[in-house]
């Protein structure tokens, strides 16, 4: 199972704690997206939805009272094991407080470390530096299918996936894997700018 973020939320949508370990969408489009859907849901079948998938995410849910928890992955498989953690250590932690959340959310932001303890997660090495120049030789010997986005890295010389999404006609998705394909190559470099990731050549 890959892990792409993890959100924790108020049933009306409202972001209490996020994390991200893949160029996501902004964390507050994503929980309004969701509560929105599960609201759907449980006015059409009368309960609340487990598992919601779109563009290659699958976003794992788990509800206690007003609080609901979502593990974005790749897998169908439910994360089990991680989300009683990630529900009980958040509840131990902060149970006590969220009866009168006023709205601000910076005491949460330290239970990211219990997010990288529970699916072993090491801190992403901060830039990774291109070994292999990205010429015009370099572009006709790469996969056809990665060919479209180096071109559009090269002409940047430096661009965020936000902005490589704007650019290019695919899913977020399948953008990524390319560029991470190409960073494994040697032949993109990339740091973090935030939770942001800009690649460069």
């Amino acid at each position: 199972m890959k892990l792409y973020a993890c959100y924790i939320m108020m049933n009306d949508g409202t972001c209490l704690f996020d994390t991200s370990f893949y160029p996501m969408p902004e964390s507050a489009l994503i929980t309004a997206m969701i509560s929105a859907m599960q609201a759907f849901i449980k006015e059409v079948s009368g309960s609340h939805a487990k598992k919601l998938s779109t563009g290659g995410f699958v976003f794992h849910l788990d509800r206690v009272g007003k609080i609901v928890f979502i593990l974005a992955t790749d897998d169908d498989e439910r994360p089990e094991s991680e989300i009683y953690q990630l529900r009980t250590r958040f509840l131990h932690k902060f149970g006590g407080n969220l009866h009168s959340f006023s709205g601000m959310t910076d005491e949460y932001l330290p239970f990211e470390e219990d997010v990288y303890d529970i699916f072993n997660i090491q801190v992403q090495e901060h830039r990774v530096e291109p070994s292999q120049q990205l010429n015009s030789f370099a572009l006709i010997q790469i996969p056809s299918h990665l060919q479209e986005v180096a071109r559009t890295i090269v002409m940047k010389k430096e661009i965020s996936t936000i902005d490589l999404y704007k650019e290019l006609d695919d899913t977020p998705f399948q953008i990524n894997n390319k560029v991470e394909e190409l960073v494994e190559m040697g032949y993109i470099g990339r740091y973090f700018d935030g939770n942001q990731k800009v690649y460069f050549v």
